[in-house]
């Protein structure tokens, strides 16, 4: 090759090069919006690894107000903080904003439901929600969450042999969320959940957020840069971890199947899906096969996992650091005859401490749809392809919507209009047709753990209590462990 020729063909790669980097550049501001000034390739967040999303959102409501675009990377992003608007585009205008972006491009990863495009979740959402949400299904997992709760509060009497001081995570609520949930989703007793060396947590833990390193910065600029690349990275990381529980899942079935057992749970559900519905045309045009079916339960894990974990493990910490409010929730649950069910519904206090948590400090601060229709609304025009983000903390931490909103004040949920005043405003689940599948387990789950823990210990605070936010993560997550002081009563 001549080296004109040659300085052609680089001039031309940088070309591509750049484009690749900008092509969606100027998409956000023809939209009218107040948009942060973008970089090629880095977009407009200029040190990702050091980002924090909760101040982030909250910072750039103060500058910009209920409207404003940025570039993640490459990736367009209007951010709505409007509670009206959130709720037009969540529910009332659903219909244009059906679908979410695929944040996981990857096998098994673009095939989770909440990956899915509206066709196909819907069918798949139609079949899961009895096992998530109706009352009897929930009751039947009571004597299971039982087990659970008392193999966790051996574990932790074992750990306080040695020290009173526990991680809340590590020690305790991980290892009870992966109990249940494999009991859930798999359908099956695992009796290593503790054992951070055996092979169903380590892969459980690949679904978890990373707190044990610092964001390298060269590595956050590329996979920030190049989302594919990012996606790539993550399959290596999680691929494997879907192959195990997917195989989990099969075994599963294949003993309910000889032992002629069927159960009303998730795996139930499941099994009756591949019989009757796979093979139907239905299934077979929207390409809804076995290991999709599959590949839901093992979701159902993944979302579970840190999810539940987290506001569990955020509530072992205002229960050390707001002692007022933990002993009021800790009389409440201790005055049940016995832990059923029924009688957890009827904690409202405790209910309110944990809607308070949540407030405060949600794992998922920010919920995203895409625009599947042209939408109008108040004269913004938003063309179909839009990613639209929702940073809930805006509202979490409105003092117009939430009075003392830095306040941890658990009080707020139990006035008599706060459901009707925050129902819009409260998101850490989402609102309307694509909101969280499993928020009322997720609710019921830290509301029977919960009590029983208050029936048995107090959480109290000491040195090495402390609340450190996770920077370089899209996620309201801690850089370090939790640590409580744990006395048996």
């Amino acid at each position: 090759m001549d080296p004109l020729t040659a300085l052609l063909a680089v001039l031309l790669l940088l070309a591509l090069v750049y484009w690749y980097g900008t092509k969606d550049f100027g998409s956000l501001e023809k939209l009218g919006v107040p948009v942060i000034k973008p970089y090629p390739f880095i977009g407009s967040i200029l040190k990702p690894w050091e980002s924090f999303c909760v101040s982030d959102d909250l910072q750039n409501a103060r500058k910009y107000g209920r409207l404003w675009g940025l570039y993640e990377g490459p990736w367009a992003q209007l951010f709505v903080a409007d509670v009206d608007m959130a709720k037009h585009i969540m529910i009332k205008d659903f219909d244009h904003f059906q679908d979410r972006p695929v944040l996981f491009d990857f096998e098994y990863g673009r095939d989770q439901m909440d990956m899915m495009p509206a066709d196909r979740w819907k069918v798949l959402r139609s079949l899961l929600a009895p096992a998530l949400t109706t009352s009897g299904r929930l009751k039947a997992m009571t004597p299971t969450m039982q087990q659970c709760l008392d193999d966790a509060c051996r574990r932790m009497e074992a750990k306080l042999r040695d020290s009173p001081v526990i991680d809340a995570q590590a020690d305790l609520f991980g290892p009870l969320t992966l109990d249940v949930m494999a009991q859930f989703s798999f359908g099956m007793k695992v009796p290593d959940v503790a054992d951070k060396n055996s092979v169903f947590v380590k892969h459980a833990s690949a679904f978890g957020v990373p707190t044990d390193a610092t964001p390298n910065p060269l590595i956050t600029y590329i996979l920030t840069s190049f989302p594919s690349l990012g996606n790539r990275v993550a399959g290596r990381q999680l691929i494997p971890a879907f192959r195990y529980f997917l195989e989990m899942i099969r075994r599963s079935i294949k003993q309910r199947r000889a032992e002629g057992v069927h159960r009303p749970d998730l795996v139930g559900v499941i099994m009756d899906a591949i019989d009757n519905k796979v093979p139907t045309a239905e299934y077979r045009q929207l390409r809804l096969t076995e290991e999709i079916l599959l590949l839901q339960g093992a979701e159902m894990l993944m979302a579970a996992y840190d999810t539940v974990g987290s506001a569990l493990n955020k509530s072992a910490y205002f229960l050390a650091t707001e002692p007022e409010a933990a002993e009021e929730v800790a009389q409440e649950a201790q005055e049940l005859d016995e832990l059923t069910y029924e009688s957890v519904a009827q904690l409202p206090k405790l209910e309110a401490f944990i809607k308070e948590v949540l407030r405060m400090a949600p794992l998922l601060v920010r919920h995203f749809r895409v625009c599947t229709r042209d939408w109008e609304y108040q004269g913004l025009r938003v063309p179909a392809g839009t990613s639209v983000t929702i940073p809930m903390s805006v509202f979490h931490m409105d003092e117009q919507l939430f009075p003392e909103a830095r306040q941890f004040r658990p009080a707020r949920w139990l006035e008599e209009d706060a459901h009707r005043s925050h129902q819009y405003s409260w998101m850490p689940f989402g609102l309307g047709p694509h909101a969280c599948l499993g928020a009322r387990l997720a609710m019921v789950e830290c509301k029977f753990f919960l009590a029983g823990f208050l029936r048995r210990y107090r959480f109290l605070a000491c040195d090495q209590t402390k609340f450190e936010y996770l920077p370089g993560s899209g996620l309201f997550a801690t850089t370090k462990p939790i640590m409580v002081k744990v006395e048996k009563l």
